[in-house]
């Protein structure tokens, strides 16, 4: 079973890295979309997660990035479901004396990707669950974990949870978000009130990918941190891409590329891999450099729940759609109430006595609620996010 914490223990964990810029190297043509060749050149797949493994990853992107319904109608299952036999053929295929000595275990993550439409104003937040929770049932069957990634709006976020937790009970799920040059996401959310709505729901990990590169990643990383528990993922691009033609290159190489991850773990990012530009090459300097050394925790970092907490500690946190506010901040008398009708930036309250009421509240909510209701309420409250008014 996928262990995150048990796999830190040994030192910091490698995901893979680019998946399109890698396939179109090996004649993919621009924009077409690489999940196909899960059925029409499956070797060609396997070779790719096999290259991979050789570098030293220890977690493998399946190729579904993209594997939705609006992309592939009728034959979304087979995109989906191929894409993940071909990534677990790759870990058995590689399986020998020699890669074990090298990564003692290799963990097939469900790729799900946004859906490039904007939740709650093109697609209705219940067809997009309904969209992530069937690609999730198609793939979920053999993956080891879920990573949801490349996301730059919390709610499209949310949308891709909820369908994991339904479709696929108990299976670990990882988020990586990605973040305009402003800082935050592309729907405003700040790194930190993003974090604290993922947290709410239970995801193992969050983190950053894609985006402007390692360079992004440092701006990006100190608010994460200051805000979660989680150990933090950091997937970024091989810099900023340049097009040549009709195809995006990026020039970062493989040895600058891994010393400027090796300054991110430093700063307290503790899974680390690369996304667009990124190649096995990429990898195998980024685990040379940084494989089995000792994970410090940054100082600005929360302690794990039931330690004891530094003298300036970092207190949970209610979050709207784009801010956090602390906890002893958050007065329920001044709390506006959540209305969907009438949806707030700001962090709000919920109030409910009836379970059916409330979960549609809570389901419907774009952020990290306080909430106000019987004990029999934490179940919904675990489920999608919030923190329970005591």
């Amino acid at each position: 079973m996928f262990n995150l914490q048990a796999l830190l223990s040994a030192g910091p964990v490698f995901f893979d890295g680019g998946t399109g810029t890698v396939l179109q190297a090996m004649g993919l043509a621009p924009g077409a979309r690489c999940e196909a060749w899960n059925l029409t050149r499956p070797s060609d797949i396997i070779a790719h997660h096999r290259a991979y493994l050789a570098a030293g990853a220890q977690i493998l992107k399946t190729n579904t990035f993209g594997a939705n319904r609006l992309h592939f109608g009728d034959g979304l299952r087979e995109v989906a479901a191929a894409g993940v036999r071909c990534a677990k053929e790759a870990v058995a295929l590689e399986g020998t004396a020699a890669y074990i000595a090298k990564a003692p275990m290799a963990f097939v993550a469900l790729d799900i990707g946004p859906l490039g439409k904007l939740v709650d104003f093109d697609l209705a937040f219940e067809e997009a669950i309904a969209l992530f929770r069937e690609t999730i049932e198609a793939g979920a069957g053999e993956a080891d974990l879920i990573l949801i990634e490349t996301m730059g709006d919390t709610q499209e976020v949310r949308a891709a949870i909820i369908a994991a937790k339904e479709a696929a009970p108990g299976l670990p799920i990882l988020c990586t978000l990605t973040f305009e040059a402003s800082g935050r996401l592309l729907s405003g959310a700040t790194p930190q009130a993003a974090a604290a709505i993922l947290e709410g729901m239970g995801v193992q990990a969050v983190g950053i990918n894609c985006g402007a590169g390692p360079e992004r990643a440092r701006q990006i990383l100190p608010q994460l941190l200051e805000q979660t528990r989680l150990p933090v993922i950091v997937n970024p691009n091989a810099g900023l891409p340049r097009m040549e033609g009709a195809r995006a290159v990026y020039d970062l190489s493989p040895e600058n590329f891994a010393l400027q991850c090796e300054e991110l773990f430093q700063m307290g990012a503790s899974v680390l891999g690369g996304c667009c530009g990124t190649a096995p090459a990429h990898i195998a300097a980024l685990t040379a450099l940084l494989k089995g050394k000792k994970i410090n925790p940054p100082q600005n970092k929360k302690p794990p729940k039931g330690e004891k907490p530094p003298l300036e500690a970092w207190e949970d946190c209610i979050a709207g759609p784009r801010e956090v506010l602390p906890l002893s901040q958050a007065d329920p008398d001044d709390l506006e109430e959540y209305d969907p009708e009438e949806p707030s930036f700001e962090p709000i309250k919920i109030t409910g006595d009836d379970p059916a009421a409330l979960e549609a509240l809570l389901r419907g909510y774009n952020g990290r609620a306080l909430v106000a209701a019987p004990a029999w309420a934490a179940p919904l409250v675990e489920k999608y996010g919030g923190i329970l008014a005591r």
